[in-house]
């Protein structure tokens, strides 16, 4: 299960790139550019983690910063009222449900600082049983720091992908 995330992970930042920008312009652009920055990070990181590339914290806090400054409050002022014009790949109710897609902004940003933390200690083979639930309590920065980087990295493909499944067409 844990590959699958991590797969669908990098399946959705490839196919985000593939297809993004196409006669976007301002804040759509914007965001479009800024969630190309972030599938980036996640490609970067993800065959490490996954055991396919050398691993390398350095290159996972920096890419974790990136994240992070991608996420959060920063995330949610990319969708102001009214920006919902094609080429735009958001669903309707990420304007609808704004609490809901703040919160997972949010958690991605967390789990962002925590992937930062956690780059000293390497990635391990894991299943879902060790991963903490997602849709549970947030998991603090450093609870997260003592694990291995595969935990952090886990929690912030599930923010992608829930926001994906959640908000994106």
């Amino acid at each position: 299960m844990y590959k699958q995330l991590i797969g669908l992970s990098v399946a959705i930042a490839m196919t985000s790139a593939a297809f993004a920008h196409g006669g976007a312009t301002g804040i759509v652009k914007q965001r479009m550019d800024e969630m190309g920055a972030m599938s980036k990070s996640i490609k970067a990181i993800a065959p490490m983690i996954k055991g396919t590339a050398p691993y390398d914290a350095e290159t996972v806090r920096n890419n974790a910063k990136i994240l992070q400054q991608h996420a959060g409050e920063h995330m949610v002022s990319l969708f102001p009222q009214g920006s919902d014009q094609a080429p735009t790949d958001a669903k309707p109710n990420v304007w609808e449900e704004q609490e809901a897609f703040g919160a997972i902004a949010t958690k991605l940003q967390h789990y962002a600082v925590a992937l930062e933390s956690s780059a000293d200690n390497p990635p391990q083979k894991l299943d879902k049983s060790q991963l903490p639930s997602f849709e549970g309590p947030v998991v603090s920065v450093d609870a997260l720091a003592e694990k291995s980087v595969s935990v952090s990295f886990g929690l912030v493909a599930k923010s992608c992908s829930t926001c994906h499944t959640k908000f994106r067409r």
